[in-house]
């Protein structure tokens, strides 16, 4: 299983696996296995794009990506469960999971989800991107409105799947 992840493609280079491999804001240019703070919101729309296009073609390539995706995420440390940068790994696995019935899929999603609800959200309702933050008082309260929208998003599209 490898260890990394590396989502940059350039359209004259190939594959960038170097560090100046150009980047957008919160995207990464590796996503490394088991590590602490990635960005496996990548992971979980990867796996959900794979998904779509496996239920489009009935291609088993596809599938066998998505599940690839998702072995990589959910086979490392456990820190995918217990970061707000998986939000989108909730829905990826939900994803999996209406595909292929899969108890492990279904869980993944619900461990993320649970996560979000219980770490990211404060009193008020408002959820937090602790991945990026260390506390909810040091952020405003507009980009927290965005991310409400998002966690909620991918908690109710996840839900939507099962």
């Amino acid at each position: 299983m490898s260890k990394a992840f590396y989502p940059v493609w350039d359209t004259e280079r190939g594959l960038r696996t170097d560090e100046d491999a150009p980047i957008a804001p919160n995207m990464p240019w590796v996503l490394e296995r088991g590590a602490p703070d990635q960005h496996h919101f990548v992971t979980g729309f990867m796996i959900s794009f794979l998904t779509d296009l496996y239920r489009a073609t009935g291609e088993q390539k596809y599938l066998d990506g998505a599940l690839a995706m998702y072995k990589f995420g959910e086979d490392g440390s456990g820190e995918i469960y217990r970061s707000t940068a998986s939000h989108k790994f909730c829905w990826g696995c939900g994803s999996l999971y209406r595909v292929t019935g899969d108890a492990r899929h279904l869980e993944s999603a619900c461990r993320v989800a649970e996560f979000l609800v219980e770490h990211a959200q404060d009193p008020d309702g408002s959820m937090v991107h602790y991945a990026f933050i260390d506390s909810s008082a040091n952020w405003a309260y507009s980009p927290r409105l965005n991310i409400t929208g998002q966690f909620a998003l991918w908690i109710q599209k996840t839900i939507d799947l099962l």
